[in-house]
C-alpha cells in the first residue's frame, strides 16, 4: 500500500503544528504541582523518593557501622595519603590553596577546620576553579589536586548553561562546585545515595558561605541549584553517573569600605 504525496503533507505539517488538542508532554513545574492532587501518577521525584526508602527487610542488608568506618577512613586515608605522597615526589598536579586562590582560603577553611563538614566530603566533592584551572578539594587539608585545565571560554559556557545568570567571567569572581561522588557513596547507602548527597551537600555548602558573610565580608555567594546537567557535568568532567554536579557557589567580591564609611555606618545603626 503506498501513501499519495498528499497524505505525506498532511503528516508532515502534524508533527510541525501540531493540533491544538495535543497534550502537552512536559508541563512546567507550576503547572505539575496545581494538577498534583488530581494526579494518581506521580513526578518522577516522587518515584524517587519512595523507591529509595528504606525498608526494614532493606535496613537488614545496611553495612555494619564496623564496615561503614572501614570504608570510610579507607577513602580519607587514601586521599591525604596520596596527597602527602604527592607532595614528596613534587608533582605539578597538587598544590597549596593559598599558593592559587589565597582569597579563598577563609571559603574553603570548613573543608579541613570544621568537624561536621570534612565527613561530609566523603559523599560530595568539592572543585574550584583557580588560576586557570579546575582543582578538587582534598578532604581534610589545604590542598588541591588538579582535575582539568579551566578557559574563560568555559566560564562563559558555564554561564549560557545557568538560566538568568550573570556575567560569571572577570577576577572577581570565583567559582566551586558541589558534585554528588554517588560512585563512592553507594558502597554504604545503596538506593539512599542520592538523599545522602544531597544531604551532605547541604552541609558543605551551607558551611562554605557561612565564612562568606563573616566580617569582614569578602564574598557575596549565590547559591546555584539550577543548571543545565549535561553542560555542567561535561564542563566539569563528570559522567552525571558515578559523579554529578548539584550546586554551583558562584561568588563576587563584596566591595571594600572605607575605615570613615564602616564607622559612620556603626554610628547610624547605634542611633536608629
Amino acid at each position: 500500500m503506498t501513501t499519495s504525496d498528499d497524505e505525506l503533507r498532511r503528516m508532515l505539517e502534524q508533527t510541525l503544528v501540531p493540533p491544538l488538542g495535543v497534550t502537552e508532554l512536559d508541563p512546567s513545574p507550576v503547572k505539575r504541582a496545581t494538577s498534583r492532587l488530581g494526579d494518581t501518577a506521580g513526578s518522577i521525584s516522587e518515584l524517587y523518593h519512595v523507591n529509595s526508602g528504606l525498608t526494614p527487610a532493606g535496613a537488614t542488608r545496611l553495612l555494619p557501622e564496623a564496615a561503614v568506618k572501614t570504608v570510610k577512613d579507607f577513602y580519607f586515608n587514601t586521599a591525604m595519603e596520596g596527597a602527602k605522597e604527592m607532595e614528596r615526589q613534587r608533582s605539578n598536579n597538587i598544590t597549596d590553596l593559598r599558593a592559587v586562590a589565597p582569597e579563598l582560603e577563609r571559603v574553603l577553611a570548613p573543608c579541613w577546620t570544621v568537624p561536621y563538614v570534612v565527613p561530609a566530603l566523603f559523599a560530595v566533592d568539592v572543585l574550584v576553579v583557580a588560576a586557570g584551572k579546575l582543582w578538587k578539594q582534598v578532604p581534610g587539608a589545604p590542598r588541591l589536586i588538579f582535575e582539568s585545565m579551566w578557559s574563560d571560554e568555559q566560564t562563559v559556557e558555564l554561564s549560557q548553561a545557568i538560566p538568568g545568570s550573570p556575567d560569571l567571567t572577570g577576577p572577581d569572581r570565583a567559582l566551586i562546585f558541589i558534585t554528588g561522588a554517588f560512585a563512592r557513596t553507594s558502597f554504604i547507602q545503596g538506593n539512599r545515595t542520592y538523599r545522602t548527597a544531597g544531604l551532605s551537600a547541604g552541609i558543605v555548602a551551607g558551611a562554605l558561605m557561612q565564612t562568606c558573610f563573616m566580617p569582614p565580608p569578602m564574598w557575596r555567594p549565590v547559591l546555584v541549584e539550577n543548571f543545565v546537567d549535561t553542560d555542567v557535568n561535561r564542563l566539569i568532567r563528570n559522567d552525571g553517573t558515578d559523579r554529578g554536579a548539584l550546586a554551583i557557589l558562584a561568588m563576587s567580591k563584596a566591595p571594600v569600605l572605607r575605615p570613615d564609611a564602616a564607622t559612620q555606618d556603626h554610628h547610624m545603626e547605634a542611633s536608629k
